[in-house]
């Protein structure tokens, strides 16, 4: 289990590296005005080394770079102050951020192996005493039912470790979980604030009239 915990975190650490140096450029952009016109205003003067942030692929930032390159695509003028788009970032950004599906998957085999060879030392004690109670010996039958507890216990150890690790990654799943999510709405709440969103049918009605 630490292992897979371990796993995790350093599978998510450049990810989350990559998007706290993006969500620091996106804010030195806005400025330090928090009027949303200024926002908007300063997001455009600085787009251009904006960009160059948002482009660079980092370790871990692939899928940053690739959703922003798709959200570009959705702006209309990027030269213009202030810069509009047609689509929300976080339809782009929130399928950039990493899925924990390891933990999710060993917490399950954790509980899972744990009730497995729980049962199996069950049946395999059951087997035993029974074969020791068949005869004719008190001591020898009285003997074989407290060997039964003795493993049946241990055996229910089993399940409670392997919960107890399930428990321990669902825990670390959920940590890791709202770190990627604050750092991922991070940076679709400062690239709201820096642009204007505009409808595709209002666009549509723009360019008609």
């Amino acid at each position: 289990a630490a292992y897979v915990r371990h796993r995790a975190i350093v599978t998510t650490r450049p990810y989350l590296d990559a998007a706290r140096r993006r969500v620091q450029a996106l804010k030195d952009a806005l400025g330090s005005d928090s009027d949303p016109v200024a926002e908007r205003s300063a997001f455009a003067e600085n787009y251009i080394p904006v960009s160059a942030v948002m482009n660079d692929d980092q370790k871990g930032a692939h899928s940053l770079v690739l959703a922003w390159r798709e959200f570009q695509e959705s702006m209309v003028d990027e030269s213009t102050s202030p810069v509009r788009n047609t689509n929300r970032p976080a339809a782009f950004f929130n399928r950039a951020a990493p899925k924990l599906t390891m933990l999710t998957f060993a917490s399950n085999i954790f509980v899972g192996a744990g009730l497995i060879l729980t049962f199996l030392g069950l049946i395999v004690a059951l087997n035993t005493a029974a074969n020791g109670m068949a005869g004719q010996d008190v001591s020898v039958a009285k003997q074989s039912l407290q060997e039964l507890l003795v493993v049946a216990g241990a055996k229910f150890f089993t399940s409670v470790a392997g919960l107890g690790a399930s428990i321990w990654l669902r825990f670390a799943e959920h940590s890791l979980s709202l770190k990627v999510r604050r750092e991922t709405d991070l940076i679709c709440e400062f690239l709201e604030r820096g642009l204007l969103y505009v409808s595709p049918q209002r666009l549509a009605v723009e360019q008609l009239e």
